[in-house]
């Protein structure tokens, strides 16, 4: 069915006039509003003056508006370096099977997005040494703040004090301090000593009281650590952890962390596949074998598959915030799996001998240029000046013209600390030290494997590759080559101080370029079929929006001065304002860089108001039984106790157990609307009230906004602070797993709390950013995730209001058709823009499976567990009725399937059942651990 839309609707919403009346007909409704259970009092009958605008308009509307950013040369550095980016980085990473496919909770249709995560694993196992990454985190920053409460977890209660570096960067001061901030634990620094660790103030500082001792490497001035060893003695002397900070490319030559006593790695590996994008970054994890269960984020791990296969898959997913909720390590759900992707495509690129060559060129003196050095000019041993090629100012007309003398370097020009380099010296594929190994490959497709259900055809079209007579995935990098560079000693580094050899793959671009293509096609994405993953919303991702995220305006380093980024200042402003009147708040942060960070971000700002209202005595949030692992784990992590919620009858607030839980002790109460069944809460204004009485404040998780837009606004509900999941509601694709964004906005009370910077508009018409008064400081090292931040802004003024209420209209209308149509029983309802059934005597997670043969997605399982047997389903408004239709039969054909039938499934897929047990039980978490 070809897709339309009108004029003054959503233009990914597929839905022809006819075609809507025939749905409303079947759902037993004459209109679309009629299908939204709001009452009147919380209804929202405004406009948001939100201008809807056509493709062409936003593209020339933010091509304008970035180009008002200054065309500078930059030799900012800062852990920010703006490497040479191969083409092969966008053409791979730009396949719509990897960017709008998501989390891999089904490993079978996902085995190529975890092959390439178990491969980046395995990059970081070689580069550090460690036996155990993880597949990312969200920066640098944030990589800081979670090795600490790692080390407060093995600790336990004994100790309570970290010690940094004085110069640690103040952006991982800030953010590892909110980390902490719900422990007792305290951060304290160390003095230098010409940049490097004072190793004799070491020792006067630390004692039993230290859990956790922190250098970098090369440090913030750019030298190099020459006394890792004794850090790590005096750490490990008083059962202290020592983490270490590095980036990828410096981990390519100097030596490997785990030889000289590091226990966790972190940094921020985007330094390779990503150019400098005001802060979007990529936090590597990497740690001792021993700490492996209490690594945040996400595992992969090979497996066998029923046919005996190696395949890959999540694993030790019992950490995780969606199964220990409170308990878990960490609260990250969306995490940087498309930014490790392209990390990993960069350095496969590379090779060894392109990485230790790039490592090299960044710490070797550059030829003097033709025009005399500025004085000051750092050296490797001292990086602390930055400059800029040309400093200007802005001309009415939103253009620069240099205004004052400057001291300009020709372009070939090299100011080159180690890190540093805002060239990459790519060597050339010939020069590179590469071999290959000749494999005959049989291509095959399922295209021709159709199921036929009344009269609906569904097939499920992935790609498998066969070795001589056996079935065979697509090898890993390290079976087609493994290449050991030995490191020579070209760099001005002493030899103790580098490591002595590097082994990663060296392949040609076009084995690459095979390689990663087979992986894409081996993966579910939103552009190969309908996702129904309830909470999860999973729509189409306008290609347009790809094409403004890059353009070379928006790539700007994060530390520019404010004049020399107007462009992206106006943008950011301009979104905050877009949230703000949407979600019916006064004030907007954009920093936090997932949906969970927004949680964590939003109970930050609940614990700061409090305190500065003499209330710090407020120890607990009231969570729902229903609601998000990430609330659970986002309160747990702010230092809350967690008190949980019992639903009513009816799946929503109980307000009798709500009132119980209430008391004086309350700091907030977090909830969903509508909520995990789809269902709105009715009582959301005695709700608020109550929660209000007693002094708490309300919290809006905003995972189910799409279901409100242009109906109701939080802020009219009586929220106080929300996040919005701009990459669920906007239309951001998910990457793989992330990267998102988690903005957060607040009533006007609590604006003065919310993170620094943010961005407001000048009397003179400029941007600026300000600190917020009793700001609670960083979530992250900047902006957030720039890109998804861009990607959203496009996304809702290509919609305006009239687009962004269709969306929510057809959003409400699909998922009420799809439920009409599915012979599984549905417990609750009126529900919006989602549905749980009940999969009754049959194993949801088996039920999932079987539909996979039937050539679509399942929904998400076993949540929330209110509903027995759950099968949550959200079709979003992008489906039209024939899709829709599919997914019915295939609810329908697995609904009086027998329990052997289910058990084996599925058949038809890349991969067959994959035993997680088996993975999760005997851990493989890289490819050197293959070979064990």
């Amino acid at each position: 069915m070809t897709g339309h839309h009108t004029a003054t609707g959503s233009p990914f919403a597929p839905h022809k006039p006819d075609e809507t009346e025939e749905m409303l007909s079947v759902v037993g409704a004459d209109d679309v509003d009629d299908l939204f259970d709001i009452p009147d009092p919380v209804r929202f009958d405004g406009e948001f003056g939100i201008d809807q605008r056509s493709e062409r308009a936003v593209k020339r509307e933010l091509r304008e508006t970035l180009g008002e950013n200054d065309d500078l040369t930059e030799f900012l550095g800062r852990g920010h370096y703006d490497h040479y980016v191969p083409s092969l980085v966008d053409h791979l990473s730009l396949r719509s099977e990897f960017l709008t496919s998501y989390t891999q909770y089904q490993p079978e249709i996902t085995q190529g997005f975890l092959q390439v995560l178990f491969e980046y694993q395995s990059l970081l196992v070689e580069l550090t040494g460690l036996e155990i990454a993880n597949c990312s985190m969200y920066d640098a920053a944030t990589a800081l703040g979670e090795a600490a409460t790692l080390a407060d977890r093995v600790r336990g209660t004994d100790g309570h004090r970290v010690l940094v570096p004085e110069l640690l960067r103040e952006e991982r001061r800030d953010v590892l301090e909110n980390y902490v901030a719900g422990t007792e634990m305290t951060v304290e620094t160390v003095p230098d000593d010409d940049g490097n660790v004072d190793i004799d103030a070491l020792a006067d500082r630390i004692d039993d009281d230290v859990v956790m001792v922190h250098a970098e490497n090369p440090t913030v001035r750019g030298t190099v650590e020459e006394s890792l060893g004794d850090v790590a003695d005096l750490a490990h002397d008083h059962d202290a952890l020592f983490t270490l900070g590095s980036d990828i490319v410096a981990l390519s030559l100097l030596q490997r962390p785990a030889d000289v006593g590091v226990d966790v790695v972190v940094g921020d590996a985007s330094v390779l596949g990503l150019p400098t994008s005001y802060g979007t970054g990529l936090g590597l994890f990497a740690t001792r074998e021993e700490f492996v269960r209490q690594v945040p984020g996400r595992l992969v791990g090979a497996s066998e598959d029923g046919a005996g296969n190696r395949t890959y898959t999540l694993t030790l997913q019992t950490r995780e915030q969606h199964i220990r909720k409170e308990r878990a390590t960490s609260n990250i759900c969306t995490n940087q799996a498309w930014v490790a992707l392209r990390t990993a495509i960069h350095a496969a690129d590379l090779g060894p001998s392109g990485l230790v060559d790039l490592a090299e060129t960044c710490v070797t003196p550059p030829p003097s240029p033709a025009t005399s050095k500025p004085r000051g000019s750092p050296s490797m041993r001292s990086a602390t000046t930055s400059y800029r090629s040309v400093s200007r100012t802005r001309t009415p007309g939103g253009r620069t013209n240099s205004s004052r003398p400057s001291r300009r370097w020709p372009d070939d020009a090299r100011l080159a600390p180690l890190g540093d380099s805002p060239w990459d010296a790519l060597r050339p594929a010939s020069a590179r030290n590469s071999r290959s190994i000749s494999i005959t490959k049989r291509h095959r497709r399922f295209g021709d494997l159709v199921r036929t259900t009344g009269v609906v055809r569904m097939r499920f079209d992935q790609a498998r590759w066969t070795d001589g007579d056996e079935d065979q995935y697509e090898p890993l990098l390290s079976e087609k080559d493994s290449t050991a560079v030995e490191v020579d000693g070209d760099s001005p580094l002493p030899d103790d101080l580098t490591r002595d050899s590097l082994e990663l793959p060296g392949l040609s671009e076009p084995e690459l370029a095979r390689h990663y293509t087979r992986l894409s096609e081996m993966n579910y994405g939103i552009d190969s079929g309908p996702y129904p993953l309830g909470s999860c919303t999973m729509k189409y991702n306008p290609k347009f929006t790809e094409d403004v995220a890059a353009l070379p305006d928006a790539a700007v380093h994060p530390d520019r001065s404010e004049d020399s980024v107007q462009g992206t200042l106006e943008l950011l402003h301009g979104l905050q304002d877009y949230l703000a009147r949407i979600g019916g708040m006064d004030a907007v942060t954009l920093q936090p860089p997932a949906g969970a960070a927004g949680e964590f971000t939003g109970i930050l700002v609940a614990k700061a108001y409090h305190g500065a209202n003499d209330e710090g005595h407020r120890h607990e949030v009231i969570v729902p039984e229903s609601a998000h692992g990430t609330n659970f784990a986002s309160a747990a992590l702010g230092g809350y106790d967690v008190v949980e919620l019992p639903g009513g009858d009816d799946g929503r607030v109980d307000l009798d157990a709500l009132e119980a839980a209430l008391s004086e002790d309350t700091a907030a109460l977090m909830l969903t609307n509508p909520n995990t069944l789809g269902l709105f809460e009715r009582d959301i204004e005695e709700v608020a009230d109550m929660v209000h009485d007693v002094g708490g404040l309300l919290y809006y998780d905003g995972a189910n906004l799409n279901a409100l837009l242009g109906r109701a606004r939080p802020g009219d509900m009586g929220f106080d602070i929300m996040h919005y999941n701009v990459h669920k509601t906007f239309a951001t694709p998910h990457g793989g797993g992330g990267p998102g964004a988690g903005p957060v906005g607040v009533v006007a009370d609590l604006g003065p709390f919310l993170p620094t910077p943010r961005v407001r508009g000048t009397d003179d018409g400029d941007f600026e950013l300000f600190e917020p008064e009793e700001t609670v400081g960083k979530v992250h090292g900047y902006q957030g995730n720039w890109l998804v931040l861009v990607k959203a802004y496009a996304y809702i003024a290509r919609l305006g209001d009239p687009g962004l209420r269709d969306a929510s209209a057809k959003a409400v209308l699909n998922a009420n058709y799809l439920g009409e149509r599915v012979d599984y029983d549905v417990p609750h309802g009126p529900y919006h823009h989602e549905f749980v059934a009940s999969a009754g005597d049959q194993d949801a997670a088996d039920v999932a499976k079987r539909m996979l043969d039937y050539g679509v997605h399942p929904p998400t399982t076993k949540w929330p567990e209110i509903v027995p047997e759950a099968l949550m389903t959200e079709p979003t408004e992008i489906e039209n009725r024939e899709t829709l239709d599919h997914l019915a039969a295939a609810f329908n054909a697995v609904v009086d399937e027998d329990d052997e039938t289910l058990a084996a499934a599925p058949e038809r897929t890349t991969a067959r059942r994959i035993d997680q047990t088996s993975a999760a039980r005997d851990l493989r978490l890289s490819w050197q651990t293959l070979d064990e």
